[in-house]
C-alpha cells in the first residue's frame, strides 16, 4: 500500500516544511523556486542536561509501531503507541537544531509544476519542478547507521 503525500505548493518556511526522520537523525525540508533547505536535528543534541537515556527497548517499540503502520492496520495505532511507549513520552526533551544545508540552482527563468512527494512508508521526500523543459528534483532521506 502506498502512503505518498503529494503536495503541489512549496514550503516557503520551516513551519510548512516536510519532516523526515529515522529516530536518531531528523530533517525539515522547505524552500521552492530552485532552492531547498534541509534543517537538521540529531539525537545527541538535546535541550536538557544530561540527555534522556530513555527506555532501552524504545527503539524496538518504535519499530513495532512502524511495522503496524506499514502493515496498514492503523485503527488501533494510538492505543498501541500508548501501550508500548507509556510514560516514556513525558520525559523526552526536545532535540535541538544541528545545522542546515541549502541546495540552490541558478535559474535564469521561472519554474513550473512544483511538487513535493513525501513517501511516508519509506521516509523519502522527492522535491521537484519543471525548468526549461527539464524536470529538476532532489531526493531527501534520513537513514540510521545502527
Amino acid at each position: 500500500m502506498d502512503h505518498i503525500l503529494h503536495l503541489e505548493n512549496p514550503a516557503a518556511r520551516w513551519d510548512d516544511a516536510s519532516p523526515l526522520g529515522c529516530g536518531s537523525l531528523g530533517a525539515m525540508v522547505y524552500g521552492g523556486d530552485g532552492t531547498e533547505t534541509i534543517s537538521l536535528s540529531e539525537e545527541s543534541i538535546w535541550s536538557s542536561n544530561p540527555p534522556f537515556d530513555g527506555d532501552p527497548e524504545f527503539r524496538a517499540k518504535i519499530e513495532r509501531l512502524r511495522d503496524l503502520f506499514r502493515g496498514g492496520d492503523i485503527s488501533s495505532l494510538d492505543d498501541d503507541a500508548q501501550r508500548l511507549l507509556g510514560d516514556s513520552m513525558r520525559v523526552i526533551a526536545s532535540c535541538e537544531y544541528a545545522g542546515a544545508v541549502t541546495v540552490a540552482a541558478s535559474l535564469a527563468g521561472e519554474t513550473a509544476d512544483y511538487f513535493r512527494d513525501h513517501d511516508l512508508t519509506e521516509g523519502v521526500l522527492r522535491v521537484g519542478y519543471e525548468y526549461d523543459g527539464f524536470t529538476c528534483s532532489v531526493n531527501v532521506t534520513t537513514e540510521s547507521q545502527s
